[in-house]
């Protein structure tokens, strides 16, 4: 997907929040902030961050699994391409090896989120500092 597609996305997204939280402060008589958490972290539409990485042409498919580090380095590093993408930041991974990490991963982008895009309102860090 070329880069004015992926922005084209994201400006859809953009559109769809910003119309949802506007909702929210006229319904409910709040300010934007208070909106803007209640959109973000409850109403925003839950999707995995393969869906959503899939929404900008970014495919990891579910049954990959590395054959050698190289491999599991490869696939580590478009995934965290994919979350940079979305102002997102995978942390404290030092202590997994390339193949743990993909396998960590792997489950990782199958967890439900709240599909928010990239914003400078918030950051979704994915911490892997108890993974194993």
């Amino acid at each position: 997907m070329h880069t004015d597609d992926i922005q084209t996305v994201f400006d859809m997204l953009t559109e769809v929040r910003e119309s949802g939280i506007n909702k929210i402060v006229r319904e409910e008589n709040c300010d934007r902030f208070a909106a803007t958490v209640k959109w973000d972290t409850h109403l925003a539409p839950l999707v995995t961050d393969r869906e959503k990485f899939a929404l900008i042409g970014i495919h990891l498919p579910a049954d990959f699994v590395p054959q050698n580090d190289a491999e599991a380095m490869s696939f580590n590093d478009r995934v965290f391409a994919a979350y940079k993408m979305w102002g997102d930041e995978v942390i404290a991974y030092d202590h997994l090896s390339p193949t743990d990490l993909t396998r960590v991963l792997q489950m990782v982008l199958d967890d439900k989120v709240h599909l928010v895009p990239p914003t400078k309102d918030c950051t979704q860090y994915i911490d892997l500092a108890f993974s194993k």
